[in-house]
């Protein structure tokens, strides 16, 4: 029954029902408690935090942090490495960097000790994805290219499609968008065909954004249609890439020259980032704020100045860097609306 109730709050987390997942992921450790067995509920304490991971991190870590104290005192070093690559993810999403980073080293360790490529290439892959965020895209592309090596001497396809994701959005911040448009398009296939929804999303709308930059806007708009058609009844379900849909449908207003349509976007996309994940809030700001009001959207503008604080408390280089940029229009705009002072006597 515990193994069950597990395994369906991960198909649930996976299919975009947030709440029931969490629901049955809850369930399941209540009854692994009741069942008193140790091994059996660290397990299903890590199924509970990854069902919780996208709106209450705070939970999600303390479920891991127990889960790591029941693998530590029962030896199990899998289960341990495991336990920190989670860890390492919820640090991550609390912006703790130092403590993520951490947490994967220990990981990678256990991996390369057990000898388990699964695990290595997990920790690696999750390392890398740090680094990326950081501005290290030399050392990401490195830590993805061993965590696909990894996964290919398995035939791990779940773990190889999320290396291939990533490497997808590593090509974007590179500024290759002919490789991120072929990479997200793979990704996006594998995922569809895994029925892993909250994936080929994230793909699909990260190849529409690769589409615009290449001046590709039918194709845009495409993949744009294709994701909204597949959230239409998951409204406010946010998955990790969900940043790159909700920037994609205000491109794509603004490209057909809809402003009013990309203004609610946003405002409805911020409110959803906002209660989940910090640094998908800031992302999406820096990425249409500039475009939003160059329209007459000047309430994207104006949020400028608190992210731009959010993302130096990250310490995510690039995303600190755009916010740079970013700021230093809010003060010519300033000036500008201001203009120039007479003099005053003395």
């Amino acid at each position: 029954e515990v193994e069950l109730l597990g395994m369906l709050s991960r198909v649930c987390a996976r299919r975009g029902d947030p709440i029931e997942a969490r629901r049955l992921g809850r369930r399941s450790v209540e009854v692994a408690e009741r069942v008193g067995e140790p091994g059996i509920l660290a397990l299903t304490l890590m199924y509970l935090g990854s069902a919780l991971i996208e709106s209450e991190v705070d939970e999600a870590l303390q479920c891991y942090q127990r889960a790591l104290d029941m693998f530590t005192k029962r030896g199990d070093l899998i289960g341990l490495a495991r336990a920190q690559i989670n860890v390492g993810i919820a640090q991550s999403r609390r912006g703790a960097n130092d403590e993520s980073a951490a947490a994967y080293a220990k990981a990678l360790d256990l991996g390369r000790t057990t000898h388990s490529p699964d695990i290595t290439g997990l920790a690696a892959l999750n390392l890398g994805v740090l680094k990326m965020k950081v501005g290290q895209l030399d050392e990401a592309d490195g830590c993805f290219s061993e965590a696909m090596e990894r996964f290919a001497l398995l035939n791990n396809e779940p773990h190889r499609l999320a290396a291939l994701y990533n490497q997808a959005n590593l090509a974007r911040d590179r500024d290759d968008h002919d490789r991120a448009a072929r990479l997200y398009g793979d990704a996006a296939v594998v995922a569809t065909s895994m029925d892993q929804l909250d994936v080929e999303l994230g793909a699909r709308a990260g190849q529409g954004l690769a589409f615009l930059e290449l001046g590709r806007v039918s194709e845009a708009r495409a993949c744009l249609q294709s994701c909204n058609m597949r959230v239409r009844d998951r409204g406010t379900w946010w998955f990790q890439g969900r940043e790159l849909l909700e920037a994609l449908a205000i491109r794509v207003h603004l490209q057909f020259r809809d402003a009013s349509a990309a203004r609610t976007r946003f405002v409805e996309g911020l409110a959803l980032a906002e209660v989940s994940d910090k640094y998908g809030a800031a992302w999406l700001v820096a990425d249409v704020a500039g475009p939003l009001a160059d329209v007459g959207v000047l309430s994207a503008m104006a949020q400028v100045p608190r992210f731009a604080e959010l993302a130096k408390g990250l310490a995510y280089a690039p995303l600190t860097a755009r916010y740079a940029a970013l700021m230093n229009t809010v003060r010519r705009r300033d000036q500008a609306a201001v203009g120039p002072r007479d003099a005053v006597p003395v």
